[in-house]
C-alpha cells in the first residue's frame, strides 16, 4: 500500500472515531457561543477603524505613555514602518538559515542569547574567552542564559560572529532608515525598537497605523485622549471578564470538578507536577528576566503557530512565555478550589486543539463557550481560543476533518 493510501485509511479511522465526539462537542460548546454580533461604534476620530483592526487597535490603546506617543509617531511615517519591516525579513531570514542545521537544543540557546544583543557583541568581540570570563560577564543573567552562553562560546564561536554582524548590519540599515525622519520620529523608532510586538502590530495592520499618523496629526491631544478612554473601556471589560470566569466557576461545580480533571489529565500527558501547579499562588517566589527576541531575528518558529494563530494581538510570541501556574486555579485549606484567574495557553491549546479533550468535558467546554458568548472581546485567553477554535473549524463538514488534525499529522 502506498504512502498517500496508507495515510487515507489512517485519516478515514480518525474520521470514524472522532465524529461521536464532535457531535457532542457541537451539543456542548456551540451552546453557548451566542454574544454580541459586532464591535461597539467608535467616536471620532477613530470611527473608520475597520472592524479586523478593531483588536489592534485595543491592544495598542493599552500601551502606556511615553511609548503611546512614540507608536502614534512611528504611525506618522508609514515608509519607514514599511522600509524596517523589509530591512527585517531579510535579516530574520539570514538568522534563521545560520541557525537551521543546529540541533533542537543548540537552536534553544542561541535564541535565548539573542535576547541580549550587548551580550551577542560582547561573545563575538571575545570569543576567546575562558570560563571565568564568561561567567563574568553573564553573572546578572539567569542560569539559563549563563549556560547557553558557556555552550555556544565553547562550540560556535564562529556562528557568534556571524550573528553579530547580522546585527551590527541591520542596525546601519536601522539607522539610515530614520535618518530621513524628524527628531521626535526618531526617538519614537528607538523607543519602538525595544518593543517588537508594537512594530509588528503596526506592520501587519497598515491601514490602522495611516489612519492613526493621520488623525494625530490633525489633533494629536484629541487622539490621545480617545485612546486613553479606550484603555480605560478595554481594561474594564477584562477586569469584568476575569470577575465573571471566577464567579461562573464557583458557581458550576460540574464544570470546576470537570476542569479539575481536565487539568490532572493535561498535567499526566504533558509530564507537569500537578501538586506544584495547584499550590497557594502565595506561596510560590518567581524571579523574571523579561527580554524579548529581537525585533531584527523575530522569534523561534514554534512560538507562530503556538500564540501568533490562537492570540493574534497580545505579542506574547516575542516574550518566551514561563508558566508558573497553568490552571488558574490552586487548592486552599481543605482541599477547596480557589479559582483566581484564566487557565494559560498551553492548557487552553490542549484542551481544543488536540486529542478532541474538550469533547469529554461536556460542562466545562458549554461553560468555556458561555465565556465567550458574554465576552468575544474582552481579550481574554478564554475567548480568543474559542474563537479561533469555532472559526476554524468552518462548515459542518469540516468540522470533524479539522478536530483531527492535530492527530493525525504525525500519521499523514
Amino acid at each position: 500500500m502506498s504512502r498517500q493510501a496508507l495515510g487515507s485509511v489512517l485519516l478515514g479511522v480518525l474520521l470514524l472515531g472522532a465524529a461521536p465526539a464532535a457531535r457532542a462537542l457541537d451539543a456542548n460548546v456551540d451552546a453557548g457561543l451566542d454574544g454580541p454580533a459586532e464591535f461597539a461604534p467608535l467616536p471620532a476620530p477613530l470611527e473608520s477603524v475597520r472592524d479586523e483592526d478593531r483588536g489592534a487597535l485595543e491592544v495598542l490603546a493599552l500601551y502606556q505613555e511615553p511609548l503611546r506617543s512614540a507608536m502614534l509617531e512611528v504611525a506618522r511615517h508609514p515608509q519607514t514602518l514599511v522600509g524596517l519591516e523589509r530591512a527585517q525579513a531579510a535579516t530574520r531570514e539570514s538568522f534563521r538559515q545560520l541557525i537551521e542545521p543546529l540541533p533542537d537544543e543548540e537552536r534553544d540557546q542561541v535564541w535565548n542569547l539573542v535576547r541580549d544583543a550587548a551580550l551577542i557583541e560582547a561573545l563575538a568581540d571575545a570569543s576567546q574567552l575562558g570560563p571565568q570570563e564568561i561567567e563574568a560577564l553573564t553573572r546578572e543573567h539567569p542560569e539559563e542564559i549563563r549556560s547557553a552562553a558557556r555552550a555556544v562560546s565553547r562550540e560556535h564561536p564562529e556562528l557568534l560572529r556571524a550573528i553579530a554582524q547580522l546585527q551590527a548590519d541591520f542596525e546601519a540599515e536601522f539607522e539610515a532608515l530614520v535618518r530621513g525622519v524628524d527628531g521626535d520620529g526618531q526617538a519614537a523608532f528607538r523607543a519602538a525598537l525595544a518593543h517588537p510586538e508594537l512594530l509588528e502590530i503596526l506592520s501587519a495592520h497598515m491601514h490602522l497605523s495611516v489612519l492613526l499618523g493621520e488623525a494625530h496629526e490633525r489633533d494629536p491631544q484629541g487622539l490621545e485622549r480617545e485612546l486613553a478612554s479606550l484603555a480605560n473601556e478595554v481594561a474594564a471589560r477584562t477586569a469584568s471578564a476575569r470577575e465573571d470566569w471566577i464567579r461562573a466557576l464557583d458557581e458550576d461545580p460540574e464544570a470546576r470538578a470537570e476542569f479539575e480533571r481536565a487539568a490532572e489529565a493535561y498535567a499526566e500527558e504533558e509530564g507537569i507536577d500537578y501538586a506544584e501547579q495547584t499550590r497557594s499562588a502565595e506561596e510560590v517566589q518567581v524571579a523574571l528576566w523579561v527580554y524579548p527576541y529581537p525585533y531584527w531575528f523575530g522569534f523561534p518558529s514554534f512560538y507562530y503557530g503556538f500564540y501568533y494563530g490562537f492570540y493574534p494581538y497580545a505579542g506574547y510570541w516575542w516574550y518566551p512565555y514561563y508558566h508558573h501556574h497553568h490552571f488558574g486555579f490552586y487548592y486552599g485549606p481543605r482541599h477547596h478550589t480557589v479559582v483566581y484567574g484564566f487557565p494559560s495557553h498551553c492548557f487552553l491549546r490542549w484542551y481544543f486543539g488536540s486529542g478532541f479533550h474538550h469533547a469529554h468535558y461536556p460542562h466545562l467546554s458549554r461553560r468555556f463557550a458561555r465565556h465567550h458568548g458574554a465576552h468575544r472581546y474582552s481579550h481574554d485567553r478564554v475567548s480568543h481560543h474559542v474563537e479561533r477554535w469555532h472559526w476554524a473549524r468552518g462548515p459542518r463538514e469540516e468540522r470533524v476533518r479539522h478536530a483531527v488534525d492535530y492527530a493525525g499529522a504525525a500519521l499523514l
